[in-house]
């Protein structure tokens, strides 16, 4: 559904006004990936695919660690400096409902004022435990979201941050004709406690669930990777990505 407030002049803003809630003249024109630090060839607006071999456009596992990283840090930036363009640093990195909540809580940044010590935050780690033909499951130690929603955005307490998991899912652009490929962040599940203690607790708790998945004649491989942002600028895999996360602005 098109944003009532908004007066697309061109195609480009009339598909990123159905799917951001907040309209800005800046979505009719398409905009250097440095706006989000974004890889060059993902396209803001993008839809989950199936029959997509990803192996195809890098290597599957760092595709989904840069995922997992790429969501987290286009989301904190947003919240960080609330602007309606941010929408669309937001939509680079996610699809499904994991958007539609990103969105939804950036929209509380775009009615209010970012809370005091709000900033872009980088994970570091990220542990991928498999993929499969259309999808990977990761888990890392996320920023704090829970305390920051109260207050408005941000920061506020000192928590170090809270596991979560991540249902990335092989997603393609819609803004242009070129393919983009790649993993998108579709689904997020937070552990029950705060901080970042009893990952291995944690990790054990989505291994199991691949099991599962896989006793159900499922098609996933067991990757169980921890993946650095480190690691990833300085040994790139020959087949790519080639992206460095430490070049993302904050």
């Amino acid at each position: 559904m098109l944003d009532a407030a908004a007066d697309p002049q061109t195609q480009l803003g009339e598909l990123r006004a159905r799917h951001l809630p907040v309209w800005t003249p800046e979505f009719d024109a398409a905009f250097p990936p440095a706006v989000c630090g974004s890889a060059w060839e993902l396209d803001a607006i993008a839809v989950p695919v199936s029959g997509v071999d990803a192996s195809h456009y890098g290597d599957p596992p760092t595709m989904a660690a840069l995922g997992v990283m790429r969501y987290e840090h286009q989301l904190s930036r947003a919240l960080a400096a609330p602007l309606p363009v941010g929408q669309l640093c937001v939509a680079v990195a996610a699809v499904g409902p994991a958007r539609a909540d990103a969105l939804a809580l950036l929209g509380s940044g775009l009615e209010g004022t970012p809370a005091a010590g709000a900033e872009t935050t980088l994970v570091d780690k990220v542990t991928v435990i498999a993929f499969g033909p259309s999808a990977a499951l990761a888990v890392a130690c996320g920023p704090d979201r829970v305390s920051a929603s109260a207050d408005v955005l941000g920061h506020t307490d000192g928590n170090p941050g809270r596991l979560r998991a991540y249902l990335l899912a092989v997603a393609s652009g819609l803004e242009d004709r070129v393919a983009d490929i790649s993993y998108r962040v579709a689904r997020v599940e937070e552990h029950d406690s705060e901080g970042c203690s009893g990952d291995e607790t944690w990790e054990a708790r989505w291994d199991a669930q691949v099991a599962a998945w896989l006793s159900e004649g499922q098609i996933w491989t067991r990757v169980e990777r921890t993946f650095t942002t480190t690691g990833i600028c300085e040994n790139p895999p020959p087949q790519g990505p080639r992206e460095c996360p430490a070049e993302w602005p904050t």
